[in-house]
């Protein structure tokens, strides 16, 4: 891509070049298909993230699932904008469910308020008869922190201790 921008004085500014690369789920006759896709996700949850690799059927033009040679691999990652840079979380090899072209791998997502509203990108990769095909998906962290506020305290003898409190959601995530 090029892009050259229009300068309000009249004529342009000069060119930029920026390499793109497009990920695709479909490539031809094969595709990646995700299967009960969950797009957020708790504190403490384990994230599944379920693929079925397919091929087209060339009698009915539908796509049948199919097992690879290898497992596929997956990678998780986070943009940090901090940073101006993905973050690797893990990554490896996902677990064949069935003969039949299904795979998985989890994450268990860690409790830390830091985690709450990050964006995590999960991508995957496969070769399905010698054809590499990639896809990534994205999924969000929610949480329900909540602000505690202490309006007063009208008796501080212990073991009496009484106080006035506001306790607020302020999280991503209806609590």
């Amino acid at each position: 891509w090029t892009i050259t921008a229009d300068v309000a004085s009249g004529g342009n500014s000069a060119t930029d070049s920026e390499t793109l690369t497009f990920v695709s789920p479909y490539v031809g006759n094969y595709l990646i298909e995700h299967v009960g896709w969950n797009q957020t996700y708790n504190l403490g949850d384990t994230a599944r993230f379920t693929i079925q690799t397919q091929q087209r059927n060339s009698s009915t033009g539908d796509f049948d699932a199919v097992a690879v040679t290898s497992a596929p691999t997956y990678a998780l990652r986070y943009w940090d904008g901090d940073l101006s840079q993905w973050i690797a979380i893990t990554s490896g090899t996902m677990t064949a469910l069935s003969p039949t072209g299904t795979y998985e791998a989890t994450y268990v997502i860690p409790s830390t308020s830091a985690w709450a509203g990050r964006k995590v990108s999960f991508s995957t990769s496969a070769v399905i008869s010698g054809t590499r095909i990639n896809d990534a998906r994205e999924i969000e962290i929610v949480s329900s922190p909540a602000q505690v506020v202490i309006n007063s305290i009208t008796d501080a003898t212990v073991p009496t201790i009484s106080a006035s409190t506001r306790i607020t959601n302020e999280g991503t995530a209806a609590f």
